[in-house]
């Protein structure tokens, strides 16, 4: 919900009973729910608040992450990490591999500057690569945006050198393509600008699994639809020790602490125990999916070498993990997978 109200009404020493009481907007209002703006040429001050009567996020609001209060602009110590990971001000290594060094801001910028120019000498605007993502500031992408899509001199696009050599190499967020959603998501599901899941699926499911995921810290709103429901098993594949996959194994779910790269092993190694005891529901295949596919899969996954026991040696995880794992996920239990 979005309140204003002109900054003139506002006391000075607001107590309870004035004009926008706690009771009328929510239990806290952070700094970054309110600004000051000109409101029909008033100057206001504007609330946006989380609405408990939305029916999609029931007044659940994103501090963007869980963690970010042991992590952001502090020195205490992350539960997880000792001593903090935050980095208060610019270093540089003056060699490869050398200690860190602090540095002023302009030295950074300045260093950056250089060796950009560096890569561009030598190898064109392809040389460079740029991420962005839609949680970044509209100033940061516009100016990120211009700087390396832009023609010269305004921007780094050379069309002498072609699509290929002439533009930087650019991604979003967890994408491959400078585009809200991948375009092949379309292709299958009807729109590419959606995402693929529903909360309701999650907050009703007896066995959630995350895989290459950290919504804990980056989704914070549908972790805590899940996380509220403790009678819910957790699964984690994370080769990181992060703080959902501890949450997991406290309420008697799994971390799958794998080796990096090792992923689709570990995936087969899960499907060889659903699907040699059983675990699997095979109306559903029957009904859905492509018999002679499902089969050449089935072969693949139930072939020895993916039994827990020989996987382990390459995905560091143990068995007896995997085995759990499966049997959480398998019938007659409800699963969502998150990846």
């Amino acid at each position: 919900k979005i309140y204003t109200w002109p900054v003139a009404q506002t006391p000075k020493s607001p107590k309870a009973g004035g004009p926008f009481p706690k009771g009328t907007l929510s239990d806290w209002i952070s700094p970054a729910m309110v600004t000051r703006a000109q409101v029909d040429g008033v100057d206001s001050y504007v609330a946006v608040v989380p609405d408990k009567d939305c029916i999609v996020n029931k007044g659940d609001h994103s501090p963007r992450g869980g963690a970010n209060a042991l992590t952001v602009y502090t020195t205490r110590p992350h539960p997880l990490t000792k001593p903090t990971e935050r980095h208060l001000y610019p270093q540089v290594r003056d060699t490869k591999g050398g200690p860190l060094r602090r540095v002023t801001w302009d030295e950074a910028l300045d260093l950056i500057a250089t060796k950009i120019k560096a890569a561009l000498d030598k190898g064109g605007p392809s040389s460079i690569g740029l991420w962005g993502a839609d949680h970044l500031s509209p100033e940061m992408n516009f100016t990120s945006t211009k700087l390396f899509f832009a023609p010269l001199p305004k921007g780094l696009y050379n069309a002498a050198l072609g699509p290929d050599k002439g533009v930087a190499v650019r991604a979003i967020h967890n994408r491959p393509k400078w585009n809200s959603e991948h375009p092949s998501l379309a292709d299958n599901f009807g729109s590419a600008n959606s995402l693929l899941y529903s909360y309701r699926d999650f907050e009703i499911a007896d066995t959630v699994l995350y895989s290459g995921t950290n919504s804990y810290e980056t989704g914070t709103v549908f972790y805590s639809r899940v996380f509220s429901n403790k009678n819910k098993k957790m699964i984690v594949i994370d080769p990181r020790k992060i703080v959902s996959a501890q949450n997991a194994e406290d309420l008697g779910g799994v971390h799958l602490q794998l080796k990096p790269n090792t992923d689709v092993v570990l995936i087969n190694s899960l499907m060889n125990v659903i699907l040699s005891q059983n675990l699997h529901d095979q109306a559903y295949i029957d009904a859905r999916l492509d018999k002679a596919s499902f089969d050449k899969l089935k072969a693949v996954v139930t072939q020895a070498k993916y039994a827990p026991e020989s996987t382990e040696a390459v995905t560091g995880v143990p068995a007896a993990k995997v085995r759990k794992a499966a049997q959480l996920l398998g019938k007659p239990n409800k699963s969502s997978i998150l990846f």
